[in-house]
């Protein structure tokens, strides 16, 4: 008891003597040297952001007033409440039984009425609780002295204990082979299909070729069988969308299906197309992927040179034990360890010309412009704001991207991916075998899709999503921010 008692006495002296350097000596007295950094290190408003533009670290650009929304797209206003007449009286009724009437209704009214009352200020405490719960985990971890190292003890105590219950808000579980999964639960996929359907529509009105491709995830959908289907329902969700979009007609390409074909075919697991750490798959399985969707756009009459699409035609430098991923994040270094990180460098003449108009990268180069270098560099493995190995593919998740592949003969043709993260390394790899290639990441682009791709004119749209990031049951059309917000 008193041990922990003077833990947290620790912890709060720290949280307070940060604060102190935060706003007395740096934000008032203008004092920000090495000594004021290094108390500071690892919080939000503390050390300087090392690489440029790194993950979430956009440039904020009003996507909506370049590219506005139709009126009709907008979302509809809610109607206004009609007042009904009141229904008259039977004629054969007397007051006396309507009054009657109404008074026997008063009682069961009223009740109804305080039930109501009890249940909207419990929900109002409920989400004031929860909203407090954050801000005060969210203010205590971005000022907590080494608050990353005080989770990982707390991940150590755990296995000491051998306590291995997941614990609900991580979200992450243990599949064999020591790899860990985040979990996703089950979906009714029924508007996130329309959604897709009804766009692929719109597009194929404009003579626009559309296909969606199942991106897949860590849990095996032959296998995993103590999570698949029980704890995970994120190939569930991916199987119920994929077959209401062939049911409409829908072009659609499943990679899952070529990573268990691959698997056989290797020798190998399939999970070792994925990082033991993170939910993301290797660059070298979004290599081989890239190649399988360029073979597909051979079918839309896209000009592609897929010929060194292939693991041989790159010299693969290993960085050695420098990636944590989102989930050994989670989990921390109590429990898994950092694990290598390839970084591929074609062997063949590239160049391209880059553009990301938010991080405000416009080179022409080789294939490394697609490169952001600073995450290649040494970084602490709990700080988010610095970025990882990861973002150094495509810097990351951005709102536009652009890749135009200077070696190539002009053909007239382009291509439109709408992306998640998986698409990191999978779009500079794939714009390697075609002349125009733009990315658009709709969980960061906030204008009309629609008057994007009136002014980019695609001959080919494709959607890929990783079968965790479907979206949910809903989707969101008020923020413009969600993948399956198609307008």
């Amino acid at each position: 008891m008193l041990t922990a008692a003077g833990v947290m006495v620790v912890m709060l002296i720290t949280v307070l003597g940060r604060m102190a350097v935060k706003n007395v000596l740096v934000d008032r007295a203008h004092i920000d040297n090495s000594f004021t950094q290094g108390v500071l290190t690892g919080m939000r408003e503390g050390k300087p952001v090392r690489a440029r533009y790194t993950t979430g670290g956009e440039r904020r650009i009003n996507w909506e007033r370049k590219y506005p929304f139709a009126d009709i797209e907008k979302l509809p206003e809610k109607p206004a409440k009609v007042q009904e007449e009141p229904q008259r009286a039977e004629k054969n009724e007397s007051w006396l039984r309507r009054k009657i009437k109404k008074l026997a209704a008063w009682p069961l009214g009223k009740m109804k009425r305080l039930a109501n009352l009890s249940q909207g200020k419990a929900k109002k405490m409920m989400q004031k609780f929860k909203s407090e719960k954050n801000q005060i985990s969210g203010w205590t971890g971005s000022r907590l002295l080494a608050y990353p190292y005080w989770v990982e003890a707390g991940r150590g105590y755990e296995d000491a204990l051998d306590w291995h219950l997941m614990n609900p808000s991580r979200r992450v579980v243990s599949l064999e082979d020591d790899v860990w999964s985040f979990i996703t639960n089950k979906h009714d996929m029924t508007e996130s299909a329309l959604a897709v359907t009804e766009f692929s529509q719109w597009v194929k009105e404009r003579d626009i070729n559309f296909i969606y491709i199942q991106a897949p995830c860590k849990v095996d959908n032959y296998g995993d069988f103590s999570v698949n289907g029980r704890l995970d329902f994120s190939n569930h969700n991916a199987d119920e969308l994929l077959a209401r979009l062939r049911d409409k007609g829908v072009d659609t390409l499943d990679l899952r299906e070529n990573l268990h074909e691959w698997a056989k075919e290797d020798g190998v697991t399939y999970h070792d197309f994925f990082f033991k750490t993170d939910h993301h798959w290797k660059p070298e399985t979004a290599l081989r992927s890239a190649k399988v969707v360029a073979e597909r756009l051979k079918n839309y009459g896209i000009p592609v040179d897929d010929s060194h699409l292939n693991l041989d035609s790159f010299e693969v430098q290993i960085m050695s034990e420098v990636f944590l991923g989102s989930q050994g994040k989670k989990v921390t270094l109590a429990k898994t360890e950092a694990e290598d990180f390839s970084v591929l460098y074609p062997k063949f003449p590239t160049k391209f010309h880059f553009v990301i108009p938010s991080r405000d990268v416009n080179e022409v180069g080789d294939f490394t412009v697609a490169y952001n270098k600073a995450c290649m560099a040494d970084q602490p493995f709990y700080d988010v704001r610095t970025g990882d190995p990861y973002q150094m593919y495509s810097y990351g998740r951005s709102a536009i991207e652009y890749f135009d592949n200077l070696l190539l003969p002009a053909s007239g043709k382009r291509i439109l991916l709408l992306r998640d993260s998986y698409a990191n390394p999978f779009g500079p790899f794939l714009a390697l075998g075609v002349k125009e290639l733009s990315m658009v990441c709709l969980n960061n682009y906030t204008g009309s899709l629609h008057s994007f791709i009136e002014e980019y004119k695609p001959d080919v749209v494709m959607v890929m999503c990783i079968a965790g990031d479907l979206g949910g049951e809903k989707v969101d059309r008020k923020t413009h921010r969600h993948y399956f917000d198609f307008r």
